[in-house]
C-alpha cells in the first residue's frame, strides 16, 4: 500500500507505529460526516478528542460509505444515515451532532433509548437489508441472510399460528391463562423463563425451527410489547428527523427567537428538526419557531415558482 503512493514507490518500512491525533472539532458537522465547507471531503471525525478505537472505528464506517456513495454517485447522492432506532452507531452520531464531545465519547448502552430494540443478537434484522441496498454486504452474507430471513419468517408463522385451548396448556404444566382463552405458542414466549425447549412438549412441530434460532425468537417475542410501546415515539423521532433544515438558513431571520436560540442553533447548526428538538438548552417553542420559518420559506419558494 505504501508504494502505491507517488514518491514512496520504493519506500522500507523499518518498523510500524501508530499516532492519534486528538483535536477537538466543534458540534454541528453533517451527520454523514461530510465537511459542509467542502463537499468534496468526507472526514470520518478521528479528530472528536479521541473517542475510544470502537467509536473511532464506527465513525470511519459511517464516513467510508458516504465516501463510497459520493464518489459513485456525485453530488447528488443519497447520504447513508442511521438514527437513533437504528442503531447504536446512530445514537453515538447524533449524541456528537447534538452534544458535542466536551470529553471523550463512550458509547454505553444507557445512552440508547430503544436498547431492547438495538439488541446483537437482532443486529442482521435492523443493519443487514439497510446495507445490502447501498452495496456494502458482499455476496456470502447477502446468501446466508437470505436463508436465515426466510427461516425466521417460516419460524414465526409458526409460532403464532401453533394455538392451543386454556386447558392443555396447563395440562402440559405451563402457566394457564387466566382469561381462559386459548394461547399460541408465540404468545408463550412472551412469558418469562418460557423458551421454545418448554413448549415443544405441546408443540412437537415446532422441532422443525432451527435451535440457532431459538434465543433470537425467544428474545424478539420477550420484549415485542414493550417495543411496541416505543413504537409511537420512534416514528416521532422519524418524522421530526424528515424536516431538514436547509444549510443556508439564516437563524438571525427566524421570528420570535431568543438571542439564546440563536446562538445554540448557529453553534451546533443542526440538519434536522430532530436535531434541534435534542440540542441542550433550546427550547420547543424555539424549535416550532424553525419549523414556522422553513414552511413560511417553502411557501414562498413554490409561490415564486409558479409565478
Amino acid at each position: 500500500m505504501i508504494a502505491t503512493i507517488p514518491g514512496l514507490e520504493s519506500a522500507k518500512i523499518l518498523q510500524f507505529g501508530m499516532q492519534l491525533n486528538m483535536i477537538l472539532s466543534i458540534p454541528g458537522i453533517a451527520s454523514l460526516f461530510g465537511v459542509k465547507s467542502a463537499s468534496r471531503i468526507i472526514s470520518c471525525w478521528p479528530d472528536q478528542w479521541h473517542n475510544g478505537y470502537e467509536e473511532a472505528a464506527a465513525q470511519g464506517l459511517v464516513a467510508g460509505i458516504n465516501a463510497a456513495l459520493l464518489a459513485a454517485n456525485g453530488a447528488d447522492y443519497t447520504p447513508f444515515v442511521l438514527d437513533r432506532a437504528d442503531a447504536y452507531i446512530g445514537v453515538m452520531v447524533d449524541d456528537l451532532i447534538t452534544k458535542g464531545a466536551p470529553e471523550p465519547y463512550r458509547m454505553f448502552t444507557s445512552r440508547a433509548e430503544y436498547r431492547l430494540l438495538l439488541r446483537a443478537d437482532n443486529a442482521d434484522q435492523r443493519l443487514t437489508d439497510r446495507g445490502l441496498a447501498i452495496g456494502c454486504v458482499g455476496s456470502v452474507r447477502e446468501t446466508a441472510w437470505r436463508a436465515k430471513s426466510a427461516d425466521l419468517q417460516t419460524a414465526r408463522s409458526m409460532l403464532e399460528t401453533s394455538i392451543q385451548p386454556a386447558k392443555a396448556v396447563a395440562a402440559a404444566g405451563l402457566p394457564s391463562p387466566r382469561d381462559g382463552a386459548a394461547r399460541s405458542a408465540a404468545d408463550l414466549l412472551t412469558l418469562e423463563s418460557i423458551g421454545i425447549a418448554e413448549i415443544l412438549p405441546l408443540w412437537p412441530a415446532l422441532e422443525a425451527i432451527s435451535p440457532r434460532l431459538h434465543s433470537q425468537l425467544e428474545a424478539d417475542y420477550r420484549y415485542a410489547g414493550y417495543v411496541d410501546r416505543q413504537q409511537a415515539d420512534i416514528d416521532a423521532l422519524r418524522r421530526d428527523e424528515a424536516v431538514t433544515i436547509p444549510a443556508q438558513i439564516d437563524f438571525a431571520a427566524v421570528g420570535g427567537l431568543s438571542a439564546e436560540s440563536k446562538d445554540i442553533l448557529r453553534r451546533f447548526q443542526p440538519e434536522t428538526i430532530g436535531h434541534a428538538n435534542r440540542l441542550p438548552g433550546l427550547t420547543p417553542a424555539a424549535v416550532v419557531a424553525v419549523l414556522r420559518h422553513i414552511k413560511r420559506q417553502q411557501k414562498q419558494a413554490k409561490t415564486r415558482a409558479v409565478l
